[in-house]
């Protein structure tokens, strides 16, 4: 068990960031080298740009929507209104099991 806490914290060093977090954070360039190598594809391929396009679309939606309902919000308040929206939509609410379930899964195989 040792062994492989070992492994999973070293191995965190060189996981890259996701692209939708970069693209969050400002770093459009970097997100679509990120999602380039992560599809195997250079950057200009259409699949690579359409997901990108995307996944950029899908962050100013989420922050315009966020900044409507909420428009003079504190860093709490939008902090607990982004936790809360997994749970709430349908869409999150996938990504957060897609992310969360085989955690679970794996840890309940080892035995930790």
């Amino acid at each position: 068990m040792g062994v492989y806490l070992q492994c999973l914290g070293v191995g965190m060093f060189f996981m890259p960031h996701s692209p939708r977090w970069l693209v969050e954070h400002g770093r459009k360039d970097e997100a679509l080298q990120t999602l380039s190598r992560l599809r195997r594809k250079p950057a200009s391929d259409r699949s690579v740009v359409a997901e990108f396009l995307e996944i950029t679309a899908d962050v100013r939606y989420t922050r315009e929507v966020t900044d409507a309902a909420f428009p003079n919000a504190g860093i709490f308040r939008m902090w607990s209104y982004r936790k809360r929206v997994f749970f709430t939509t349908r869409k999150m609410f996938k990504r957060l099991c897609a992310g969360s379930l085989p955690l679970m899964f794996q840890q309940n195989m080892v035995g930790a």
